[in-house]
């Protein structure tokens, strides 16, 4: 996985008010920023869906812009490099709810990646985030993963909201649907991006184009990214050793494996491990 950290001094936060309920999970959020405050730029480590609800905000995904306004939303995506500039002429509130991909299956994370673009809201999403906004700040574990389940139904909502649209939806390119397929049934036997463009009928440089024509990452990222989260399924699940699990998840060595892991969840396989074993207590 390959994005290199960006300079901490331009990631900025310039919201003045923010509440947070969640943990390495799942997120919701509801943020307040004066005219002309800004977010960003980071790279985006899971599905987060990003509702306006007052103001606007001009959000630079991958190099390219878009507008949303009250009562709209944008699902963002791994791999993604965002950046929000918020309405220069009046605060701008906004809410969102996100979950990594690792706890999502194979065919809702396919659904997700049909989603982009700027949409209304549906009033059920509104109401899942308020309720998530609502829980206690500091729920026991069972209560965690009953609110994973509800940010899965709040993204699963809009996806079929969007979806169900009358001409909402792009058909995928022939290439671009059976790299999805391959890349959903075993990521783990792939090396690089040159082993999948030969399978799908295309060659690497076009099936780069279709990616991004997608607004997915690029092959290889998404192969790595894969492949993490499938590690991070196993050190969540299995008793496995860093090692069995590198082996199974087609990375060359522990070390490779910790730093993947590190950067898509935040946090080292030990830790992570010990988290989800102690029912979200870290001991250090």
């Amino acid at each position: 996985m390959a994005h290199e950290a960006l300079d901490a001094s331009q990631n900025r936060n310039d919201a003045v008010r923010a509440v947070f309920r969640g943990d390495e999970r799942y997120t919701f959020v509801r943020a307040i920023y004066e005219p002309g405050g800004s977010f960003g730029p980071h790279w985006q480590q899971a599905y987060q869906l990003v509702v306006m609800l007052e103001g606007s905000a001009e959000v630079e995904i991958d190099g390219r812009s878009v507008v949303f306004r009250e009562g709209e939303g944008v699902l963002m995506h791994p791999g993604w490099r965002v950046h929000y500039q918020f309405d220069r002429e009046r605060r701008s509130v906004h809410t969102s709810c996100q979950l990594g991909p690792s706890f999502l299956s194979r065919m809702e994370r396919r659904t997700l990646s049909r989603v982009c673009g700027v949409h209304s809201i549906p009033g059920a999403v509104h109401i899942l985030i308020g309720e998530g906004l609502a829980s206690p700040s500091n729920p026991g574990p069972q209560f965690h993963a009953a609110m994973v389940l509800m940010t899965k139904a709040c993204l699963l909502r809009f996806a079929a909201h969007v979806l169900e649209s009358p001409g909402s939806e792009a058909p995928l390119h022939p290439a671009m649907q059976r790299a999805l397929e391959i890349l959903e049934e075993d990521p783990t036997g792939l090396r690089k991006a040159s082993d999948l463009s030969p399978r799908c009928g295309v060659s690497d440089s076009r099936l780069r184009q279709l990616f991004r024509q997608a607004r997915q990452e690029s092959p290889s990222d998404m192969i790595w990214r894969l492949k993490t989260e499938h590690a991070v399924r196993m050190i969540r699940s299995t008793g496995l050793t860093l090692g069995e699990i590198a082996a199974q998840s087609g990375f060359a060595n522990p070390f490779h494996l910790s730093r993947s892991v590190k950067q898509l969840t935040g946090l080292p396989p030990r830790q992570l491990r010990r988290i989800e074993w102690t029912g979200g207590k870290s001991r250090r």
